[in-house]
């Protein structure tokens, strides 16, 4: 059965001679999947090669090391040993483990290859159990996926159907060969405790318990790709193009629509668009917080909700639910970004681009706001100021004020950016142009100060604004 699967798997492939790459730690899992793949290979039926995590976790590390060596010589295919540090940084040993190790992976694997592993029926039986005991939903209820993309390569799983005991005696029969890792029998692991002590009772009652969570994989898959339908219809539906708010295509949706779905159909279509945007789950707690905050009518204009979710942030304004990043505060990095445009010799013709790091606390992007400077007639600033040296360009610090044409009087910078419905996010980024200390333009608005503007029959220099976006997929 074990070849069988892997030549099903092999043909069901679009390449003809697909490249495998197996995950081989040494273990029985997966030098039956080394050994078994080879035979395949013998057939023409792949190109096959291997790599090794070097974990640095246990004081056999280095035996099974040189294991893995001498077995990937004696079979001929070539092998990559990579050795990690495994940081584990606030999580659990195995979280920690498993992040390096996929690192390793990504650094290693050629493009467009797959990356074989050895789970097996029991660990995707243990899987769902953990994820059941820990409240998942159905996305979490397909437990590992047969395959799937991740970076520049695919990862597969092609003994899913397989259970251990099959793949023990397929080892045993011909004398293979492998290493014990002794942490597979710390019941400190929830994994261990489940595999040693709760499963065994189980299988006691219920002799098909494997089989039976395989169909429950099997079966949540499919109400996933029901939900995922919905979701695609809905978003294509809600989804805010053109904002010119800062966020990249996709990273905005309009949320008086949302308001009109159902409360399941809102968290539906929310995790859709966070894991189409590469954003991990949030927890049941986290969307209704989103819920809760965001998609309800909001009693002022003044108010702009938001939920943080880790690295990222949901931000309601006006109809708009929007994604950005989450950065740390540097206001005052803000207000020192001084660029000086003036000074110039009165000939040189005003040209180029400047341009300001956002320095915000909530921001679409960690790259930059800016204005390209051209030469215009009869719009934009007068061009004589270009050789003024007190003509400079910086972020906003508050308490600035403006004076509109044709208006007799200054009017805060607040006010006019509510007035114009720019984003909260991007009022303190957004370059503004001086002259010393008083504020003449503001490029982002395309408004030039009572008496500074250019007459239709001047030279004047136009400020275009721009701002470029964080892309969020991987």
């Amino acid at each position: 059965m074990i070849s069988t699967a892997l030549s099903d798997f092999i043909n069901q492939l679009p390449e003809l001679t697909p490249h495998i790459v197996v995950g081989y730690s040494g273990g029985v899992d997966s030098h039956v999947l080394l050994y078994a793949l080879v035979q395949l290979q013998k057939k023409n039926l792949c190109t096959l090669s291997a790599i090794h995590v070097h974990h640095g976790l246990s004081q056999n590390a280095n035996a099974w090391q040189a294991h893995c060596e001498k077995i990937c010589q004696a079979l001929s295919i070539p092998l990559t040993v990579n050795s990690i540090v495994v940081n584990r940084q606030g999580k659990g040993l195995e979280a920690a483990a498993r992040e390096a190790r996929y690192q390793s992976f990504k650094e290693n694997m050629p493009d467009k290859a797959y990356l074989c592993l050895a789970h097996h029926q029991d660990d995707q039986m243990e899987t769902l159990l953990l994820r059941l005991l820990r409240g998942t939903g159905v996305l979490g209820l397909q437990g590992m996926l047969p395959v799937m993309p991740l970076h520049h390569f695919r990862v597969a799983r092609p003994l899913l159907e397989i259970p251990r005991a099959e793949i023990l005696a397929y080892a045993q029969a011909l004398d293979l060969q492998w290493v014990e890792d002794e942490s597979n029998h710390n019941l400190h692991f929830q994994r261990n405790y489940l595999r040693h002590r709760i499963i065994p009772l189980l299988r006691e009652q219920w002799p098909a318990l494997g089989n039976r969570f395989s169909d429950v994989s099997h079966w949540s898959a499919e109400v996933q790709q029901i939900c995922d339908d919905q979701a695609e219809q809905d978003y294509q539906h809600i989804l805010l193009r053109g904002t010119n708010q800062g966020v990249a295509e996709g990273g905005a949706l309009n949320r008086f629509l949302m308001m009109n779905l159902s409360s399941a159909r809102q968290k539906n279509v929310l995790r859709y668009w966070l894991r189409s945007c590469g954003i991990p789950m949030p927890s049941a707690e986290q969307l209704a917080e989103i819920q809760q905050q965001c998609l309800v009518p909001t009693k002022t204009q003044d108010r702009h909700p938001r939920v943080i979710l880790g690295d990222v942030c949901v931000a309601a304004f006006q109809e708009g639910l929007y994604l950005l990043v989450a950065l740390p505060q540097t206001v005052s990095e803000a207000a020192s970004a001084v660029q000086t445009l003036g000074g110039r010799d009165a000939a040189a013709k005003p040209t180029g681009m400047y341009s300001q790091r956002v320095c915000t606390a909530l921001a679409a992007s960690d790259m930059q706001a800016g204005v390209e400077v051209t030469e215009v007639r009869g719009k934009g600033l007068k061009k004589s100021l270009w050789n003024h040296p007190g003509l400079n360009i910086k972020n906003r610090v508050g308490g600035e004020r403006f004076q509109l044409t044709g208006h007799p009087h200054h009017t805060s910078l607040k006010k006019i950016l509510h007035a114009n419905k720019v984003a909260p996010w991007l009022r303190d980024t957004m370059p503004l142009v001086f002259l010393d200390d008083q504020l003449i333009a503001i490029p982002a608005l395309a408004l030039v100060a009572e008496g500074f503007a250019a007459s239709d029959r001047e030279m004047g220099i136009e400020f275009i604004f721009s701002v470029s976006s964080f892309e969020l997929k991987n």
